[in-house]
């Protein structure tokens, strides 16, 4: 039950964050202008950073867990 629990908690994150950044979007445009669109691209190839480093660590870290 608990994991239910937190797979819901975490469906709401995402929703709820995907609003927020796009109400953020918004208003920083209001703010800049065109311009806006600069940090958004930073922020999304920083996240496909991240992506693909978690990919590397999780494969480091099941070679690091296996019983030798």
């Amino acid at each position: 039950m608990e994991r239910i629990n937190q797979g819901f908690r975490a469906l709401h994150e995402v929703w709820a964050n995907t609003v927020q950044a796009a109400v953020a979007a918004y208003l920083l445009r209001q703010q800049i202008g065109p311009a806006f669109v600069v940090p958004i691209v930073i922020v999304t190839l920083c996240a496909m950073g991240i992506l693909l480093s978690v990919k590397y660590t999780a494969n480091g870290q099941k070679l690091v867990r296996q019983p030798s």
